[in-house]
């Protein structure tokens, strides 16, 4: 059985990450196992690398500060790397081809029943979930801008389910508690 995935959409600091734990969470609490993957994390891998220190990723603030002896921060880092190199040199399913390589590698290693994509950025990116039967879930943060002028910035994709972040962290994991029953309904009609 393959696992329904689910994609995250929403503007860099939208709280995808954040939704795709507490979605996780509200779905291991009913029994199902989730795995949580994004296009980044190769991304970071090859940054960790390169010598790039981790907190430049993960820091909200460092994220757009050069990083030292480098010259550019990480998120112009990242986006180059993914976009540029990956998307425009090696094709624009490179990415995919590797993400779907990684979901096998899960689904091999333990039964999986959800899958968070929690960067979903292109429009061939949300077609790919959707040729799975999957859903696209948009995290909306009011009033956030786009942090920079990118490509994988600039795509409006259509949504399934849309999910305020415009209050604290108890009330956006009641939001994913409620989208995690529409998950459970719609994975079901797909077994």
């Amino acid at each position: 059985m393959r696992p329904f995935i689910c994609g995250l959409t929403g503007f860099a600091g939208a709280g995808k990450d954040t939704a795709a734990a507490f979605l996780a969470e509200a779905l291991q609490a009913r029994g199902r196992r989730v795995e949580i993957l994004s296009f980044a994390e190769p991304l970071r891998a090859m940054l960790r690398a390169l010598g790039v220190p981790a907190h430049y990723m993960t820091d909200r603030q460092l994220k757009e500060q050069d990083v030292p002896g480098f010259n550019a921060s990480y998120r112009h880092m990242a986006q180059t790397l993914g976009t540029e190199w990956g998307r425009q040199c090696m094709g624009s399913n490179f990415w995919l081809r590797h993400l779907e390589m990684r979901i096998n590698q899960a689904c091999d290693a333990r039964k999986v029943d959800f899958v968070f994509v929690t960067d979903v950025r292109f429009p061939n990116e949300a077609n790919w979930v959707r040729e799975r039967r999957g859903t696209i879930v948009h995290v909306d943060r009011p009033g956030l801008q786009r942090v920079r002028e990118h490509d994988s910035e600039r795509h409006a994709l259509p949504w399934d389910h849309w999910i305020s972040n415009d209050a604290d962290p108890p009330s956006l994991r009641n939001r994913c508690n409620q989208t995690s029953n529409i998950l459970l309904a719609e994975s079901a009609l797909e077994a």
